[in-house]
């Protein structure tokens, strides 16, 4: 011990602490009895500690036999622990998962909700709509829609997200069937309350916007239709970031109008960022990316780039074809959009075969006056015309005139376009019974109507 360095007894004292220094003090205590009674006393205190267990010499504390059973019983308490922290976990994701599972089953519940909602409206509107049970006669399209708009009057005041879907629709049934006085209350009533229960930036507000900027745009309102496809596609960028097929769709529809204005290089950059987001979204082979090519294509004729943009109308009328097939409006719409350019690169006879193809296919389709119908007729009479064929052109030009009229009354922008042809179409009438030639003049270029879809 002499040999040790300083703090060492100190050491030896703190490594010694607890029951052995219990054991070698009470054995060497002076009071006899405060001593071990028996040598076999002091060696069971010795094997009790050796085995982990208390000693009989040290007081006999909770804390002292709980460290003494913590220590004898190391693994089996930390695995125990561990049990016990899995347990309470597994408790509390228990109740996390309930309240989420309760939390579904509220929304499944509004869902189903407002899925028999719907359903008992569209049952109403087909009931409507047969003639055994709808007063002995079979409806128009628009009769049942009319009868649809007069139980939305009444029913879904508590459920204004549902009622705001189907005057949406509604709406914009009526402004497909060109009835556009009777889809503008049902579009906006969506927007307002689209608005009301959901804020502004929300898909179905964007959504809203869309199809009211549609109508606006079919009544020649390009100034409201504007307002509302920049809120559109303003809201649209704020939920869709990363891109969607919603806001392809508001962009391909700004650039029409900004194509509209003369602002060439805008509506460029738009359609092309439309396109892009279109290929990444939905491949080549969709009528949407089909849609955008066919606007790109219109574009990029009045621009001049005539070589592009013939390479962009053959692939949209492809891919229509293959999508939506050759009875479809989308393919009639990218045969007449094709005809029109042919026209305007002097292939006059082989885009009045294009623009019969899809009269043909828009009578069918539409069985009655459509802004479509008209733009064919129109288109129609330009080519014969174009092609020596003045007097053919006569009757189509005159039923595109009046149906034009009809459709939207005497002030929008395509009546003054169909009398201008009218006057040239007569013209070359004269001129063709005078001279048996075409008129020598030149032709004004912008006169074929292709389709912006």
């Amino acid at each position: 011990m002499g040999t040790s360095p300083p703090g060492a007894p100190r050491q030896l004292r703190k490594a010694l602490a607890g029951d052995l220094d219990t054991l070698v003090l009470t054995a060497m205590r002076k009071e006899p009895e405060r001593r071990f009674p028996s040598v076999d006393q002091f060696a069971e205190d010795i094997r009790r500690h050796l085995d982990g267990r208390p000693i009989r010499s040290r007081p006999d504390t909770w804390a002292y036999r709980t460290s003494k059973f913590l220590r004898r019983h190391a693994w089996g308490v930390a695995a125990t622990a561990t049990i016990s922290i899995l347990v309470v976990g597994f408790a509390v994701s228990m109740a996390v998962q309930r309240a989420r599972i309760a939390n579904q089953a509220e929304q499944l519940a509004v869902e189903r909700d407002r899925s028999e909602s719907v359903l008992d409206f569209v049952l109403d509107f087909l009931r409507v709509s047969d003639p055994k049970t709808g007063g002995g006669e079979t409806l128009t399209v628009r009769e049942a829609l009319d009868s649809a708009m007069v139980g939305l009057d009444v029913r879904l005041q508590d459920d204004p997200q549902t009622r705001a879907a189907l005057l949406d629709t509604v709406g914009s049934v009526y402004r497909n069937l060109a009835l556009y006085g009777l889809a503008q209350r049902p579009l906006e009533e969506a927007l307002e309350l689209r608005i009301n229960a959901l804020g502004e930036d929300h898909p179905e507000v964007g959504e809203s916007l869309l199809n009211l900027a549609s109508l606006e745009r079919h009544l020649g309102h390009d100034g409201e239709a504007s307002r509302h496809l920049i809120r559109a596609v303003d809201v649209l960028r704020s939920v869709y970031p990363s891109g969607h097929a919603d806001l392809a769709t508001a962009l391909n529809n700004l650039a029409a109008l900004r194509r509209s204005d003369g602002k060439l290089d805008v509506a460029e950059d738009l359609y092309r960022e439309a396109l892009s987001m279109q290929g990444t979204l939905l491949g080549e082979m969709h009528s949407d990316t089909a849609v955008t090519l066919n606007n790109l294509a219109v574009l990029l004729t009045a621009k001049g780039s005539l070589e592009e943009a013939e390479t962009l109308y053959r692939r949209s009328v492809h891919i229509r074809a293959e999508v939506d097939g050759p009875d479809s409006l989308a393919y009639a719409t990218g045969l007449n959009s094709l005809g029109a350019f042919l026209v305007r690169t002097g292939e006059a006879g082989a885009a009045a075969k294009l623009h019969r193809e899809a009269l043909t296919i828009r009578r069918r389709r539409h069985r009655g006056d459509h802004p479509q119908v008209a733009t064919s007729l129109h288109n129609l009479a330009d080519a014969l015309r174009r092609s020596g064929q003045a007097a053919e052109a006569v009757e189509p030009i005159e039923e595109a005139l009046a149906m034009q009229l009809r459709l939207t009354g005497p002030e929008h922008r395509r009546v003054e376009k169909l009398r201008a042809m009218e006057e040239r179409i007569r013209e070359a009438v004269a001129a063709e019974a005078a001279s048996k030639e075409s008129v020598g003049r030149e032709e004004p270029t912008g006169t074929q109507v292709p389709d912006g879809d």
